[in-house]
C-alpha cells in the first residue's frame, strides 16, 4: 500500500526513478558538449571524402599551434578551438580524465555509427519506393582484395535516385558466391528481394552468364528483375574496339 501511494505521488509530481535517471543522463550529456563538435568535425571530413589521420598525430596538444601536420581531423579540430573559446579548455580537461574521444578506434566507431544511420535512411527510402533496381560491380583495391560495390536505383518523389550502399568482400568471384553475397546484403538491409525489378552488371560471365551468372540466378527467384548490361562498360568496350587502330589512344584508355 505504501509503495502504491509513493508511486501515485511520483507520477503526479513526475519524479519517478526513471525520470530522475533520464534527467541526470541529460545533465551528463550536456557536460560533454565537446563530443558533439568532435562528431561534427569527423563527419565533415567523411562527407568531404578526405583522410582523417596522419602519421604525425598527437592528440596531447590538439589545442595548440604546431608546425607539424597532425592530419585533417585534428587540424580541423584545432581550427575550431580558435573559433570556440571554451573548446580548448574542455579538450584539456578531457585529456586529464583520459576521455578525449580522439583515438583512431573512437573515430572509426563514430564513423560506423554515422554510416549505419545513413544506411538506415537509404533503406527506408528504398522500402517506401516499393520497387528498386540493383547496380553491382566488382574490382580490386590497392591491396588486391576483391571489392563488390552495391548501389540501388529507385524513384523518390518523382526523382530517380542512385545511391551507393557499401563495399563488400566476396570469398571469390564465382557467380554463385557473388549471388549468395548479394542476397545476404539485401536480407541484412531488410529489403525484400521480390521488390527488385532491374539488375545492372558488366558483361563478365560470372555476372551476366546465361546459366551460372548472377543475373540468371537472380531471375530464377525474381523473374521480373530485368538484366541490363551496364552502359558505362558497354561504352568502354566500344571505345576499345574503335581505338584498336590508334595505339597511342588505345594505351591512354587502357
Amino acid at each position: 500500500m505504501e509503495k502504491w501511494i509513493n508511486l501515485k505521488i511520483n507520477l503526479k509530481q513526475q519524479s519517478s526513478v526513471l525520470s530522475k535517471v533520464h534527467y541526470f543522463h541529460e545533465e551528463e550529456v550536456k557536460k560533454i558538449d565537446n563530443l558533439q563538435i568532435i562528431v561534427e568535425t569527423l563527419i565533415s571530413t567523411a562527407v568531404q571524402n578526405i583522410p582523417q589521420w596522419n602519421n604525425a598525430e598527437e592528440i596531447a596538444h590538439v589545442d595548440r599551434i604546431s608546425d607539424t601536420n597532425h592530419g585533417n581531423f585534428l587540424e580541423l579540430l584545432h581550427l575550431r578551438c580558435r573559433d570556440i573559446p571554451w573548446l580548448s579548455f574542455k579538450l584539456e580537461q578531457s585529456l586529464k580524465k583520459h576521455t578525449l574521444w580522439l583515438s583512431p578506434d573512437i573515430q572509426n566507431e563514430i564513423t560506423d555509427i554515422a554510416a549505419a544511420f545513413v544506411r538506415q535512411t537509404l533503406c527506408e527510402n528504398i522500402t517506401n519506393a516499393e520497387i528498386f533496381s540493383l547496380i553491382v560491380d566488382e574490382t580490386t583495391d590497392v591491396s588486391n582484395d576483391e571489392q563488390l560495390s552495391i548501389c540501388f536505383r529507385y524513384v523518390m518523389q518523382g526523382e530517380v535516385q542512385e545511391r551507393f550502399i557499401g563495399f563488400y568482400n566476396p570469398k571469390n568471384t564465382e557467380g554463385k558466391t557473388l549471388f549468395i553475397l548479394i542476397k545476404s546484403v539485401l536480407q541484412d538491409l531488410g529489403l525484400n528481394i521480390k521488390s527488385m525489378v532491374g539488375q545492372c552488371y558488366d558483361g563478365a560471365a560470372n555476372m551476366s552468364g546465361v546459366q551460372k551468372g548472377v543475373a540468371a540466378r537472380m531471375q530464377e527467384i525474381v523473374p521480373e528483375a530485368v538484366y541490363v548490361h551496364c552502359y558505362a562498360h558497354r561504352l568502354s568496350l566500344a571505345l576499345q574496339d574503335t581505338l584498336e587502330a590508334n595505339i597511342v589512344l588505345r594505351n591512354a584508355l587502357g
